[in-house]
Protein backbone atom coordinates (compact mmCIF):
# COMPACT_ATOMS: atom_id res chain seq x y z
CA UNK A 1 0.00 0.00 0.00
CA UNK A 2 1.71 3.19 -1.38
CA UNK A 3 1.90 5.55 1.56
CA UNK A 4 2.74 9.45 1.89
CA UNK A 5 5.97 9.64 3.40
CA UNK A 6 6.32 10.55 6.71
CA UNK A 7 2.43 9.62 7.25
CA UNK A 8 2.74 6.48 9.01
CA UNK A 9 1.53 7.60 12.82
CA UNK A 10 -1.37 9.01 10.98
CA UNK A 11 -2.29 5.70 9.08
CA UNK A 12 -1.62 3.94 12.61
CA UNK A 13 -4.04 6.63 14.25
CA UNK A 14 -6.87 5.91 11.91
CA UNK A 15 -6.60 1.98 12.11
CA UNK A 16 -6.94 2.92 15.91
CA UNK A 17 -9.86 5.57 15.19
CA UNK A 18 -11.82 2.45 13.19
CA UNK A 19 -10.48 -0.32 16.19
CA UNK A 20 -11.57 1.78 18.87
CA UNK A 21 -14.77 2.98 17.21
CA UNK A 22 -16.06 -0.47 16.31
CA UNK A 23 -15.32 -1.85 19.25
CA UNK A 24 -12.62 -4.19 17.52
CA UNK A 25 -10.44 -3.87 20.53
CA UNK A 26 -9.51 -6.09 22.94
CA UNK A 27 -11.99 -4.93 25.81
CA UNK A 28 -10.45 -7.57 28.33
CA UNK A 29 -7.13 -6.51 27.88
CA UNK A 30 -7.85 -3.11 27.91
CA UNK A 31 -9.60 -3.06 31.06
CA UNK A 32 -6.89 -5.52 32.69
CA UNK A 33 -3.73 -3.63 31.52
CA UNK A 34 -4.26 -0.17 30.47
CA UNK A 35 -4.69 3.13 31.82
CA UNK A 36 -6.23 6.28 30.24
CA UNK A 37 -8.29 4.22 27.37
CA UNK A 38 -10.79 7.04 27.38
CA UNK A 39 -8.24 9.92 26.87
CA UNK A 40 -7.21 8.00 23.76
CA UNK A 41 -10.66 7.43 22.43
CA UNK A 42 -11.19 11.08 22.60
CA UNK A 43 -7.87 11.92 20.79
CA UNK A 44 -8.70 9.45 18.03
CA UNK A 45 -11.90 11.20 16.96
CA UNK A 46 -9.87 13.43 14.98
CA UNK A 47 -8.68 10.64 12.85
CA UNK A 48 -11.32 9.51 11.12
CA UNK A 49 -10.59 7.57 7.78
CA UNK A 50 -11.47 10.44 5.62
CA UNK A 51 -8.94 12.75 7.76
CA UNK A 52 -6.52 10.30 7.69
CA UNK A 53 -6.29 9.71 3.93
CA UNK A 54 -5.90 13.57 3.71
CA UNK A 55 -2.71 13.25 5.32
CA UNK A 56 -1.34 9.71 4.35
CA UNK A 57 -3.08 9.50 0.63
CA UNK A 58 -4.30 5.78 1.32
CA UNK A 59 -7.77 6.14 0.86
CA UNK A 60 -10.26 5.77 3.87
CA UNK A 61 -11.68 2.57 2.98
CA UNK A 62 -8.36 0.54 2.47
CA UNK A 63 -7.48 2.43 6.21
CA UNK A 64 -10.37 0.50 7.53
CA UNK A 65 -10.13 -2.49 5.12
CA UNK A 66 -6.33 -2.74 7.15
CA UNK A 67 -7.62 -1.93 10.44
CA UNK A 68 -10.46 -4.65 10.76
CA UNK A 69 -8.00 -7.03 9.18
CA UNK A 70 -5.59 -6.36 11.91
CA UNK A 71 -7.95 -6.34 14.48
CA UNK A 72 -9.53 -9.58 13.72
CA UNK A 73 -5.50 -11.30 13.21
CA UNK A 74 -4.71 -13.19 16.05
CA UNK A 75 -2.17 -13.08 16.73
CA UNK A 76 -0.83 -10.14 14.88
CA UNK A 77 2.00 -7.94 15.25
CA UNK A 78 3.64 -5.23 13.72
CA UNK A 79 7.76 -5.51 13.60
CA UNK A 80 9.31 -2.11 14.84
CA UNK A 81 12.81 -1.44 14.74
CA UNK A 82 12.94 -1.15 10.88
CA UNK A 83 14.82 2.06 9.68
CA UNK A 84 11.95 3.47 7.40
CA UNK A 85 9.84 4.24 10.87
CA UNK A 86 12.62 4.72 13.50
CA UNK A 87 15.00 7.18 11.11
CA UNK A 88 13.37 10.27 10.50
CA UNK A 89 11.59 12.95 13.26
CA UNK A 90 8.75 11.28 13.96
CA UNK A 91 9.89 8.38 14.99
CA UNK A 92 9.21 7.94 18.57
CA UNK A 93 5.85 9.16 17.89
CA UNK A 94 4.92 6.08 15.33
CA UNK A 95 6.28 3.80 18.11
CA UNK A 96 3.61 5.10 20.38
CA UNK A 97 0.89 4.47 17.53
CA UNK A 98 2.10 1.05 16.87
CA UNK A 99 3.05 0.11 20.36
CA UNK A 100 -0.78 1.50 20.89
CA UNK A 101 -1.92 -0.88 17.71
CA UNK A 102 -0.57 -4.20 19.99
CA UNK A 103 -2.09 -2.99 22.99
CA UNK A 104 -5.64 -2.28 22.29
CA UNK A 105 -5.62 -5.56 20.24
CA UNK A 106 -4.29 -7.83 23.01
CA UNK A 107 -1.42 -8.90 21.10
CA UNK A 108 1.13 -8.40 24.18
CA UNK A 109 2.80 -10.99 25.84
CA UNK A 110 1.31 -13.51 23.37
CA UNK A 111 2.98 -16.23 21.09
CA UNK A 112 3.25 -14.66 17.72
CA UNK A 113 2.25 -10.99 19.38
CA UNK A 114 4.37 -8.19 19.89
CA UNK A 115 7.89 -8.93 18.08
CA UNK A 116 10.94 -6.35 18.75
CA UNK A 117 14.29 -6.12 16.68
CA UNK A 118 17.45 -6.78 18.45
CA UNK A 119 20.46 -4.31 17.90
CA UNK A 120 22.89 -4.89 15.86
CA UNK A 121 25.49 -4.72 17.84
CA UNK A 122 26.64 -1.56 16.33
CA UNK A 123 26.67 2.11 16.37
CA UNK A 124 25.98 4.51 13.63
CA UNK A 125 27.95 7.57 14.05
CA UNK A 126 27.24 10.62 11.88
Amino acid sequence: MPIRPGSDCALALGMLHVIVGEGLYDREFVEKYTIGFDRLREHLKEYAPEAVERITWVPAAVIRRIARTFAATKPACIVQGTCTLDQHINSFQNNRALALLQVVTGNVDVPGGWASVPSPGWVVCI
